[in-house]
């Protein structure tokens, strides 16, 4: 925010600076063209045309003309130097504008926060959906099993071994799959 203030206070300067360089500008035109007008009766002589004997005094106010023009030149260049830059701070200013517009940052990222929450719940919920519908099968299929007339021999030791293994990786899966939803 301080780079901000300050460029405004740089942008303050750079126009004041501007009005004063366009204002010198106006009077030192002004100031020759009332010297134009001075000089340009003394040029002419009573017939409305030049002389030749006039024309040397004219070429010799030019000459000390010369100076005023300069400066004139200057006070141009110094214009539009000024104009330059304040067309610089101004494109600083809106860079500046476009990278901290907090209001509309921080409403992009509610709106994602929200859109996330939203995503998680629908989540959440689709695997409660589905660990209900597995636990549903799984005592529909336990509970046939144990009802069926062709259950068939007992398991052995070693078959027991590798059922156990199973239900240990399906209890693994089962354990990761709740701290996934948080449940």
């Amino acid at each position: 925010m301080s780079t901000d203030l300050a460029l405004y206070e740089q942008l303050n300067k750079e126009l004041v600076s501007l009005v004063e360089h366009f204002t010198t500008l106006v009077k030192a035109t002004r100031e020759g063209l009332e010297a134009d007008e001075s000089a340009d009766p003394k040029e002419k002589d009573d017939k409305g045309g030049s002389t030749a004997a006039a024309a040397a005094p004219a070429a010799a106010s030019r000459s000390e003309r010369r100076v005023p023009g300069e400066l004139l030149e200057v006070v141009v260049e110094k214009l539009l130097a000024a104009g330059h830059q304040c067309i610089h701070t101004v494109s600083q200013l809106k860079k500046s504008a476009m990278v901290s517009d907090f209001a509309t940052l921080m409403g992009n990222v509610h709106a994602v926060q929200q859109r996330l929450t939203s995503d998680t719940y629908h989540t959440t919920r689709g695997l409660e959906h589905i660990k209900r519908d597995a636990e549903n099968l799984l005592a529909e299929l336990e509970q046939h099993y144990y009802s069926s007339s062709h259950k068939g021999p007992l398991p052995s030791s070693s078959q027991q071994q590798g059922s156990e293994a199973q239900t240990g990786k399906l209890a693994e899966l089962c354990a990761q799959a709740l701290q996934m939803t948080g449940g």
